[in-house]
């Protein structure tokens, strides 16, 4: 049978235990994140260097505003901002 100090130490090692794998979460979110954003950054400078998009206002928008674009984040603009459009979400 455990002492009522035992008792008191393993709960407060647990308590510990659980505090430090919260941190190591945290720290690999925010390690995701760093790199989700490098990514994102990197992609579109290298874009905008190669001349296969320039932003205008708060918009990635193709080179050639008529052609379709090969550039992923173009595509991912476009879809976003006709799925807000399609339900409402630009009039809020």
């Amino acid at each position: 049978m455990l002492s009522q100090k035992q008792f008191a130490d393993a709960s407060n090692h647990l308590k510990a235990y659980g505090d430090a794998l919260r941190c190591v979460e945290q720290i690999a979110e925010r390690r995701q994140a760093l790199t989700h954003y490098k990514t994102t950054t990197n992609t579109l400078v290298n874009g905008l260097k190669a001349e296969e998009i320039k932003l205008e206002g708060a918009e990635v928008m193709n080179v050639n505003r008529g052609a379709d674009s090969n550039f992923s984040m173009v595509r991912a603009f476009t879809f976003a901002k006709a799925l807000f459009n399609e339900h409402g979400f630009s009039k809020i």
